[in-house]
């Protein structure tokens, strides 16, 4: 049986006192809680605070999901300009990045299709791929529904937006046909 020396008998009192005294002063973060309120504008202003923590950049897809549920239940002409915002700190902050920011936003409360469509390619060069740009161009779609017509309350855009995407559908099938029939 080994014996135990005094000076490893002090360490091992040291390293146990030290790691206690860590625990003990462990308290929890409440400042990353996800907001209970129903008030918009009082729940932004929370996560607005919250993000500033690092520990809370981590509950950012929470904390949107939260407040997306909340304005929809609250909607208002001005509503986008709280995810604006939101976004534009994760971005700064580098929760996200900057293209994301943009991109999040712009599926939600713009009422173009800029992220489902390719930037630089031709119709042609597309038609292979119909079914897949239509499924994100719905995808798009529902998202839009959420932000323009739900949270920003704007029936009137939401109108536009869903004209615009049947346009886009339609004009990308004939497009894609009128290609495939220039192969034959």
């Amino acid at each position: 049986m080994k014996s135990i020396t005094p000076r490893s008998f002090v360490v091992g009192l040291v390293i146990t006192l030290l790691t206690g005294c860590q625990q003990s002063n462990i308290k929890p973060d409440t400042t990353c809680v996800v907001p209970s309120t129903q008030n918009l504008a009082q729940a932004f202003e929370q996560v607005m605070a919250a993000m500033d923590n690092r520990q809370c950049q981590l509950s950012f897809s929470e904390y949107e999901a939260r407040l997306l549920s909340i304005a929809e239940g609250d909607s208002a002409h001005t509503n986008n300009q709280y995810f604006f915002d939101y976004y534009k700190k994760a971005a700064t902050l580098g929760v996200i990045s900057k293209e994301q920011a943009r991109a999040n936003y712009s599926q939600r409360f713009k009422p173009t299709f800029d992220s489902a469509l390719p930037d630089n390619a031709s119709i042609c060069a597309l038609s292979g791929r119909v079914d897949e740009i239509t499924e994100q161009l719905d995808t798009e779609l529902r998202l839009k529904e959420q932000g323009i017509a739900r949270i920003n309350g704007d029936k009137e855009a939401w109108f536009s937006v869903q004209r615009h995407h049947q346009q886009l559908v339609t004009l990308l099938k004939a497009s894609a046909m009128a290609c495939t029939d220039q192969l034959l």
